[in-house]
């Protein structure tokens, strides 16, 4: 999880709903029909904060060596109006995915744990090691990079939820030669 640090300045708000005058409808919200909405030239700071976030969860958490960065490929806006939901999903195609929370006061996100587990305990308490999903409290600012592979859903908004969705993959030379699994995108 990072945080912007600073408030969405009110001309990039404009422009972020303004995207959502022309939308897809789903079951339970709607998404922007433009996926390239952090190319706009007025959201330029807040694409630039955000690949911040990208390196520095490259850098901290995958650890390639060599020259590799994370490119967006697409982003989009998406709305979740009180009581809506967003359904399950995961994103392929893509590396990290992230949220970037535009408007959002005390909403859930939750992540489920990929396949299944060989046996069955009644643990005493969860933890990030044996639970089967993670409940996140996000706010307006918040921002939240996962593997894109992770499967996750709002299961009920709590009132208007306004942020911009991201997809990633990797650029520049990655694996190894001597294993047969390099790579250079």
């Amino acid at each position: 999880r990072f945080r912007l640090g600073r408030d969405i300045e009110a001309n990039e708000y404009t422009a972020i709903l303004g995207e959502m005058e022309d939308v897809k409808y789903h079951p339970g919200n709607c998404s922007s029909n433009q996926t390239e909405i952090l190319n706009l030239p007025v959201l330029h700071g807040l694409k630039t904060q955000v690949e911040d976030m990208l390196d520095q969860y490259l850098r901290g958490i995958i650890s390639p060596e060599g020259n590799v960065k994370l490119r967006i490929t697409q982003s989009w806006a998406n709305l979740t109006t009180k009581d809506g939901f967003h359904h399950g999903h995961y994103h392929p195609n893509s590396l990290v995915s992230g949220v970037l929370y535009v408007r959002a006061v005390n909403e859930e996100i939750t992540f489920y744990k990929p396949g299944s587990d060989p046996f069955h305990f009644n643990n005493k308490f969860g933890n990030n090691f044996n639970t089967k999903d993670a409940v996140l409290t996000v706010n307006t600012g918040d921002v939240i990079l996962f593997p894109s592979s992770l499967y996750h859903e709002v299961r009920k908004s709590n009132g208007d939820r306004l942020s911009i969705a991201f997809n990633t993959f990797p650029e520049g030379t990655f694996g190894d030669k001597q294993h047969l699994t390099e790579v250079t995108l």
